[in-house]
């Protein structure tokens, strides 16, 4: 009779207690579920049936809303990774918006930032800042409805993308605000990191136009 014997090198990365019990699910304290029907479970199937997702998919954050599921669509007949980050930012700085004007509707979350009459003139010059960037975005919607005349960019933007219902009749006019916003957002950062090359390097945009000038003259 041959008996097989682990080295200690085996034994020492060997796991302690019965094995793992995959695919089950488990109570927040880590136990296996003695229901019948998990809460958990039961949200899934909800969220599947409703949805017309596998309960797979269902588990997905994105599943929670419309715009997460055009997402998990992709591009072809939701929406692009580039439209989806363009929703999600638009939706923080409408956010941060709100909260400057310390709407009941606003989401306020814990960020360890604490204003009062100590920095009094900090939270005013966020206030500014937020207000200015949610009316930049609102601009280049504005924007982007004039040169779509035949699409309703106004409605996408407050039912599907503020609202979350799912409308799919507004989805063209959903991916065409989207476009719009990434464009801008994408029109900050350049400008933004533009900005910061000059800054950096101590260089005035003013003092480069006067030279220019002094030098075509000359």
């Amino acid at each position: 009779m041959v008996t097989k014997t682990r080295s200690k090198g085996q034994k020492r990365h060997s796991r302690r207690g019965r094995p793992r019990i995959e695919g089950k699910l488990r109570e927040p304290n880590g136990r296996l579920s003695r229901a019948k029907d998990p809460a958990v479970r039961v949200a899934l199937e909800a969220r599947a049936r409703h949805t017309g997702l596998s309960i797979a998919q269902a588990a997905d954050p994105r599943a929670e809303n419309y715009l997460g599921r055009l997402a998990m669509l992709g591009r072809e007949e939701g929406l692009g990774h580039d439209q989806y980050a363009a929703a999600i930012k638009f939706l923080e700085i409408r956010n941060d918006y709100h909260r400057s004007l310390l709407s009941p509707g606003a989401y306020y979350e814990t960020t360890g930032l604490r204003f009062g009459v100590d920095n009094i003139e900090e939270y005013a010059a966020w206030c500014r800042r937020v207000r200015r960037r949610y009316t930049a975005a609102l601009k280049a919607v504005q924007e982007a409805q004039f040169d779509n005349g035949h699409e309703n960019l106004y409605a996408a933007l407050q039912y599907v993308i503020i609202d979350g219902l799912e409308l799919l009749h507004l989805l063209g006019a959903t991916r065409m605000v989207l476009n719009a916003l990434h464009r801008h957002f994408q029109r900050q950062i350049s400008g933004h990191k533009k900005n910061n090359w000059f800054v950096r390097h101590n260089i005035s945009l003013a003092g480069m136009a006067v030279s220019a000038k002094h030098n075509y003259e000359g």
